[in-house]
This record gives structure tokens, C-alpha cells and sequence, in this order.
């Protein structure tokens, strides 16, 4: 498979692996967990970088005991 951009993120299952179902820029729907995204070469255009943010809350901060 060769890289694309992923577009849109369309849902996300939070199993192990987590596994994202997305949109790519060429229209082509697939499901990718978060290691076979990086693996391809990927990439998560800025929209789908922050639904994955903001929608789905897939990467949030928290404080570090200290």
C-alpha cells in the first residue's frame, strides 16, 4: 500500500489495537490501527489531526504526579 493523506477520521474503535476507520484523500475508505498508519508512511491531514484531538479525544494531557 502506498502512502496517502487521510483526510477525514469516521469513527474510531477503542480496542487493542486501537483501529480508525478513515477517509483518505482519494476517496478510499479504510481501517488502519494507529501502527499500520505509521508503518505505510501515513499522513493525518490537519483536519483529521484535530477531529482525532477534539472528536474523539484519542490524545489528551494529563498531569504528571510528581
Amino acid at each position: 500500500m502506498r502512502p496517502m493523506t487521510i483526510e477525514k477520521v469516521l469513527a474510531v474503535y477503542k480496542t487493542s489495537p486501537m483501529v480508525l476507520v478513515v477517509e483518505s484523500s482519494e476517496g478510499t475508505v479504510l481501517d488502519l490501527s494507529l501502527t499500520d498508519l505509521h508503518g505505510a508512511g501515513h499522513r493525518l491531514s490537519d483536519d483529521a489531526c484535530t477531529s482525532l484531538i477534539e472528536d474523539y479525544q484519542i490524545f489528551t494531557c494529563q498531569p504528571v504526579a510528581g
